[in-house]
């Protein structure tokens, strides 16, 4: 609240995160998705920073929970994104970095015998990509991130718990990360 955004706390439980607290629910423009006490399972792309510093073999665990369509790109995806987060200390937007997404999409359009029908469906994912990732504006501020996700460590190194902070639309853009990076990992 002190920051000006709103927030939750997460826990495991099990295979689950759980959310047991919830801050700054009342304001209109906050974009708090997740209902208190509500369970979620440790899917991925769902908890990757739950188990970014984990020991190699947890993380493959968590890994080889991915749905059964996730490709084996999706799957070194998650990888990757765990490394991110650990390399960083905090995860931006959503678990499956934009950056990591936008990287793969645009991979596919380098296959010479892609189906023309292929090439569209590629084309409207970048499309979506793009506008639910909301590029900043005119401003030079860069994307627009609407939440971050700070690790809680428990005495014996691993995670035990997350800070989420979610911003109101434009509140928080790559300039201003900082801003609300430093006192969230703090």
């Amino acid at each position: 609240v002190r920051l000006g955004v709103g927030g939750v706390a997460c826990v495991v439980v099990g295979d689950e995160m759980v959310i047991p607290e919830r801050v700054g629910v009342g304001h209109p423009e906050y974009k708090v998705p997740t209902a208190l006490h509500a369970r979620v399972p440790l899917v991925p792309p769902i908890g990757a920073i739950f188990v970014a510093w984990s020991p190699p073999e947890e993380i493959e665990a968590w890994v080889d929970r991915s749905p059964e369509t996730a490709t084996a790109d999706d799957r070194e995806s998650y990888r990757r994104s765990v490394a991110a987060i650990r390399a960083r200390g905090y995860s931006i937007g959503s678990e499956v970095e934009f950056e990591l997404q936008l990287e793969e999409l645009l991979a596919g359009f380098d296959t010479p015998d892609a189906d023309p029908a292929d090439r569209l469906a590629l084309a409207l994912r970048l499309a979506d990509l793009v506008r639910d990732e909301r590029p900043g504006g005119g401003d030079g501020d860069g994307k627009a991130i609407d939440h971050l996700i700070g690790p809680v460590f428990g005495p014996d190194g691993r995670v035990v718990m997350t800070l989420t902070i979610f911003c109101r639309p434009a509140q928080t853009t790559e300039s201003s990360l900082a801003t609300y990076a430093e006192p969230l990992v703090a």
